[in-house]
């Protein structure tokens, strides 16, 4: 049995999965349902406090002008310093 975290950090830390697809669905109807308040455009600039593995980065990367992603876990960050090593504006 696996042995649970100490703290939150420690969690977030442990590359604790909160089911990818689910996840990632779950932000596509975010996406719907903000983008007719926000209007996200090329003019914006995106602050994403806890992007866990960068969903929001994932549907917002392409439309806005940049977007800047932090996370207390390095894990996520070391995702995400990955999967968009190539987009410039991130």
């Amino acid at each position: 049995m696996k042995k649970s975290a100490d703290n939150w950090i420690d969690y977030w830390n442990a590359n604790a999965s909160l089911h990818d697809n689910d996840m990632r669905k779950s932000m596509g109807i975010f996406i719907r349902g903000t983008e007719p308040l926000l209007g996200y455009n090329e003019k914006d600039t995106v602050l994403d406090i806890g992007c866990g593995p960068g969903y929001l980065a994932e549907y917002l990367k392409d439309i806005v002008k940049e977007m800047h992603c932090l996370d207390t876990s390095q894990h996520n960050i070391n995702l995400c310093k990955k999967k968009f090593k190539n987009s410039k504006n991130l």
